[in-house]
């Protein structure tokens, strides 16, 4: 029987994949950078230090912060990794793209402490 290296990380990596407790979003900040356009990054902070962050934007560019914090009560608890679920299910629709009046936010969570 032979084994890829990729099947072989896979089968080393479960068993210590299985005992991490899922990560929680702890808390979701906003920097607004102003200049010849103005833009708003989104830094999402989970319960063991891992960070994300993305900008935000929108059509026109007014509460754009205020609709990222109001997502705040809603993304707080939630797992980061779980991206499908968090981008497919918003209590609000905040991704329409072409839509004016819409805000778009997109975010990676890869970054570690």
């Amino acid at each position: 029987m032979s084994f890829t290296r990729r099947q072989a990380l896979a089968a080393l990596a479960a068993p210590l994949l299985a005992q991490k407790a899922p990560t929680k979003i702890k808390d979701v900040q906003t920097m607004t950078l102003k200049g010849p356009r103005t833009y708003l990054l989104v830094k999402v902070l989970a319960d063991d230090g891992a960070f994300g962050i993305g900008e935000a934007y929108g059509t026109p560019g007014v509460g754009v912060k205020e609709q990222i914090l109001s997502l705040k009560p809603w993304l707080v608890g939630k797992d980061p990794l779980e991206i499908d679920a968090l981008f497919s299910n918003p209590p609000i629709r905040c991704s329409s793209p072409g839509v004016p009046g819409r805000t778009q936010a997109r975010a990676r969570f890869s970054s570690r402490p």
